[in-house]
């Protein structure tokens, strides 16, 4: 199935998930029952908003936390939870957060996919993809660049597509980060068997 990414995507001035957006409120997590201690799956759904639900469907696993968490270091620390509901265009009912989250936090997509594509619509230098949130030219986590297209009429000459691992789903879409120009454009896309 293909699953395709809120569409044309903008390229922000710092790096930012390819598939994911933000908080536009910060979050308080339901109360917790015994001491504190109580396992995801059982903290009641929560309405989240943010910047846009483009590109999420009900029943997506979701990481959220702060963009500084989205390594591999610190991945094991964000909160995970499942989209229950796509309420409107900037709110989405969301099962399992068990952490309060800033305004500022991110809300990343953490599916498995078999084939991910980054492709540039309109580019005014390359775009990095790395498997963390500090993307970057000299990042150790980058793992491709895309050179610049100079119009949206011009044909790329690359883009990224994942090798296809058969029918596994060895990706994951929360790993897919991404920095270039800010105002440049791009679209995404993934694959699940």
């Amino acid at each position: 199935m293909i699953r395709p990414f809120a569409g044309v995507q903008t390229v922000a001035a710092a790096s930012q998930p390819v598939f994911g957006t933000t908080l536009t409120a910060a979050t308080v997590s339901p109360a917790q029952t015994t001491a504190g201690n109580r396992p995801p799956a059982s903290a009641p759904a929560q309405t989240i908003a943010v910047t846009s639900t483009a590109g999420f469907v009900q029943n997506d696993r979701v990481l959220v936390g702060p963009k500084a968490s989205f390594t591999a270091a610190l991945r094991s620390t964000l909160d995970e939870g499942t989209v229950t509901a796509i309420v409107d265009s900037t709110h989405m009912k969301v099962v399992g957060l068990t952490q309060n989250h800033a305004s500022t936090d991110y809300v990343v997509l953490d599916e498995p996919a078999s084939f991910v594509e980054v492709l540039p619509v309109s580019t005014l230098g390359p775009l990095y993809l790395g498997t963390d949130s500090t993307v970057a030219a000299a990042d150790a986590s980058v793992f491709d660049v895309i050179a610049k297209v100079s119009a949206t009429t011009a044909e790329p000459t690359y883009w990224h597509t994942s090798p296809t691992n058969g029918r596994s789903d060895a990706y994951q879409t929360s790993q897919y980060w991404l920095l270039g120009t800010a105002a440049d454009t791009f679209v995404a896309r993934f694959h699940q068997n």
